[in-house]
């Protein structure tokens, strides 16, 4: 029955272009990615997993309305590190749902959304070769959540203003979160920006169980307040590329006051049509103390076919920080697989 029902459901959704378009609209595969990797890390461990994967649908019914669902990898919707230590296993899952307007005056989307806070956020996969940054992997940040969002551009300015929930999942505490992005050259190949985010958690979201804070950077037993910045440049030239980004946040609550930041420095130098060099300098301050960081330096050779919809990514890290007496090395071999072209400028 299932089986009958699966082959059922995706009869119509390959018949739906074909109907008529004044009743239901038209339903279209809008783009997908697929990225396999082998990692390896010292001294004898590794496998092969999914570096990300994500398919989108897109429903349109007038010129300037339409319907956006992607569905993918649960780890690319994962909760800010405050509402718990744990993160959803490798599931595919609904990753967003929105309707979007694209009106005379910007485009407004309401629903499951992507969050805009710099190069690597929001529904960026298709612009992104290494993995996202520590900042994303200590989930300091959101990727996408339920809410509001507004984006405008003029000439080469542009600015995006986010209203949402804050939990990247249903909302518990009745709390909200803002966030914007305000920027130059959307269309130049140097931009700049800037984002912030601030938001409040109750202790209906963080700490609904009532379980005892072991955490030293944010107390899930108390309310609290979370403000963050970030500052992001890039450069786009044809023989290379550069990302600088530099992020600072705080944390209020009644116990007191942390703060945490970092950035990253990404390069990209291009060989030829097929090859390309890249690297990375990443460190992240989890708290005012020095000592309690991470650090990752990342170095790497890419092969992609002209378009960048096939690339071949060997790539090698090493990992440092507190905990770690001796740094930690890995290696990687990912191939990535998109309908979308390659291109490092994100929207």
């Amino acid at each position: 029955m299932v089986v009958v029902i699966t082959q059922l459901l995706i009869a119509f959704l390959f018949c739906l272009p074909t109907l008529g378009s004044e009743s239901i609209g038209e339903l279209s595969l809008r783009r997908f990615l697929l990225e396999p990797q082998i990692h390896t890390t010292e001294p004898k461990s590794g496998g092969l997993s999914f570096q990300r994967y994500l398919l989108e649908l897109q429903w349109q019914s007038l010129h300037d309305v339409s319907a956006h669902f992607v569905m993918g990898d649960s780890m690319l919707r994962p909760q800010p590190r405050w509402y718990g230590d744990s993160v959803s296993a490798e599931d595919f899952t609904l990753l967003e749902a929105y309707l979007e307007w694209n009106a005379p005056v910007g485009e407004v989307r309401f629903g499951l959304i992507p969050i805009y806070f710099g190069l690597e956020s929001g529904s960026q996969e298709y612009h992104l070769i290494l993995p996202r940054s520590l900042l994303y992997q200590e989930r300091f940040l959101l990727l996408r959540d339920f809410g509001a969002s507004y984006w405008l551009t003029h000439q080469d300015y542009f600015t995006s203003i986010i209203l949402s929930h804050g939990e990247s999942a249903p909302d518990q505490d009745n709390q909200y979160w803002l966030t914007c992005q305000w920027g130059w050259g959307y269309t130049r190949p140097f931009q700049i920006a800037l984002s912030g985010s601030v938001g409040r958690t109750t202790t209906d979201s963080t700490n609904p169980k009532g379980i005892t804070s072991t955490s030293p950077l944010y107390n899930i037993s108390e309310d609290g307040k979370i403000r963050i910045g970030g500052l992001h440049l890039m450069q786009n030239d044809p023989s290379w590329q550069s990302q600088l980004e530099i992020y600072i946040g705080e944390t209020l609550q009644e116990s007191g006051m942390h703060r945490f930041g970092g950035g990253h420095f990404d390069l990209s130098i291009s060989l030829g049509e097929s090859l390309s060099l890249i690297s990375r300098y990443d460190k992240l301050y989890l708290s005012e103390n020095e000592q309690n960081y991470r650090e990752e330096i990342s170095a790497g050779i890419s092969f992609h076919n002209i378009f960048g919809t096939s690339i071949l990514t060997l790539l090698g890290k090493k990992r440092s920080d507190a905990t770690l007496g001796e740094p930690l090395h890995e290696g990687f071999l990912i191939w990535r697989a998109s309908s979308e072209i390659f291109s490092p400028k994100p929207k």
